[in-house]
């Protein structure tokens, strides 16, 4: 439970740094790139953690979809 805490606790930190980037460059009416290289160091990060939690459910023996399921499960 520590580990699914974790990687939780994990992914709630990228989202909120991923909208403290677009806040900023909001206010500086700045247009955020598809190439910018902290959104992307993001995104990559969260698709590495949300395949270790699906390989661990896998393991662990639990039902579900997709990673947009997975995704969703962890922020209920």
């Amino acid at each position: 439970m520590l580990w699914f805490s974790r990687r939780k606790m994990e992914l709630e930190m990228l989202a909120l740094e991923k909208m403290k980037i677009f806040a900023q460059r909001s206010l500086e009416n700045e247009w955020l790139p598809e190439s910018d290289t902290i959104r992307q160091d993001i995104l990559r990060r969260k698709r590495e953690v949300m395949m270790e939690v699906e390989l661990r459910m896998n393991e662990e023996g639990f039902a579900f979809r997709d990673l947009i399921d997975i995704q969703h499960r962890i922020f209920l």
